[in-house]
């Protein structure tokens, strides 16, 4: 238990110093993964894409 504090005060002290927690082609590829989720998801929901 003490390691998951340790690792949140890792990135906590992290933020404090400005320093960056991903990369801006991390941050594009996460936003890229959450888009394509949401359009299966609504795909699904509204009959476009059958399983």
């Amino acid at each position: 238990m003490r390691a998951l504090f340790e690792g949140v005060d890792g990135l906590r002290q992290l933020a404090v110093r400005g320093r960056r927690l991903f990369t801006p082609t991390e941050v594009a590829l996460c936003i890229l993964i959450v888009a394509a989720g949401i359009t299966g998801v609504v795909g699904l929901w509204t009959g476009f894409i059958a399983i």
